[in-house]
């Protein structure tokens, strides 16, 4: 019985179907692969600049204890100009003849 068995299981032939999606997935790897090189180069580029920055906030004085002078030195569009006065709240949208950039294309 076991050999009648054993000789069935052996003659038994199971039809798998043809692999169709296996060199699809390698190309989507290989994608992927190349377009996290490209942001991982990004990153590391966004990474120095960040840095640069955070040498230049780290020796700056606290914002609580800079003078008007000072923030105008460090903050130059944010700060107030005298000869350019705005309306609050400030914002350029607020500001009379503000054009958005959408509009300045039109």
């Amino acid at each position: 019985m076991v050999d009648d068995f054993q000789k069935q299981y052996e003659a038994l032939q199971i039809p798998y179907p043809a692999d169709t999606v296996s060199g699809k997935i390698a190309e989507i790897e290989k994608q992927a692969a190349a377009e996290t090189e490209v942001f991982i180069k990004e990153s590391e580029a966004r990474i120095v600049k960040l840095k640069e920055e955070l040498v230049r906030w780290e020796k700056m004085i606290p914002y609580e204890q800079m003078t008007m002078e000072e923030f105008a030195e460090q903050f130059p569009d944010d700060a107030i100009n005298l000869e350019k006065p705005t309306l609050w709240p400030h914002t350029p949208e607020d500001q009379p003849g503000y054009v958005p950039k959408e509009g300045a294309e039109a």
